[in-house]
C-alpha cells in the first residue's frame, strides 16, 4: 500500500464528468482522445488506463447493427 502522498505522485486518478454533454446515439464505436499536460516529462515506460462508466442501458442487435436505449 502506498501512503496518500506517494499514491498521488505515482498513481494519480483523474475524473472527467461528461454527464452534461448532448445525448446522441451513434451506431458503431467512437474514438475518444484524452491528452494530459504535466509539469515534468513522463517516462516512456508510462502506461495509462481508462475505465468508462455509463449510466444508460442499451441493447445492440448485431444482425441489424441497431443500438437502442432502454
Amino acid at each position: 500500500m502506498l501512503p496518500p502522498t506517494e499514491f498521488k505522485t505515482y498513481a494519480p486518478i483523474t475524473h472527467i464528468d461528461y454527464s452534461r454533454q448532448k445525448e446522441t446515439l451513434q451506431t458503431g464505436s467512437i474514438i475518444m482522445r484524452i491528452e494530459f499536460e504535466t509539469e515534468q516529462p513522463t517516462s516512456t515506460e508510462t502506461t495509462a488506463y481508462c475505465l468508462i462508466l455509463h449510466e444508460k442501458h442499451f441493447t445492440y442487435n448485431p444482425l441489424t447493427k441497431i443500438v437502442r436505449q432502454l
